[in-house]
């Protein structure tokens, strides 16, 4: 079992190909030609969905709506290096790279809104551990 979340985008051929240079993914799916497609891409062992977005199918772009429904959270054991590949390939930096919340973390905007968090994995052991306050909302 696994969690595939679908990101809808006005260009969805161009969101394809910048996840292609920027994280090198690959294809696993397409379906459809240029911007009007439903594809697959995969980064390492996770995948996810993109898709054109429109009116006519429910599919609300974040330009659509003038802000994000989401953050990713691409986790990486080079956050520094993915930030300057991903800038490379069009992103902008929002925040450098950093140690913030016992993780070394970094963001970006692809497009105009999709917001992208680079983070370094956890070492094992500790350095990520939640907050006591945590408990109480379980």
């Amino acid at each position: 079992m696994s969690f595939q979340p679908e990101l809808w985008v006005e260009r969805a051929g161009a969101a394809v190909e910048f996840y292609e240079a920027a994280f090198g993914a690959t294809v696993l799916h397409r379906v459809g030609e240029g911007d009007d497609i439903v594809a697959q891409p995969g980064v390492g062992d996770a995948a996810f969905w993109v898709a054109s977005a429109g009116p006519c199918k429910k599919r609300f772009s974040p330009q659509a709506i003038g802000g994000a429904t989401s953050r990713t959270l691409l986790v990486t054991d080079d956050p520094d290096a993915v930030l300057e590949r991903t800038v490379g390939a069009g992103a902008t930096e929002t925040s450098p790279v950093a140690d913030e919340h016992g993780r070394r973390l970094g963001r970006i905007v692809i497009g105009s809104v999709t917001r992208v968090t680079l983070a370094r994995r956890p070492l094992r052991g500790g350095g990520c551990e939640p907050p006591a306050s945590w408990d109480q909302r379980r």
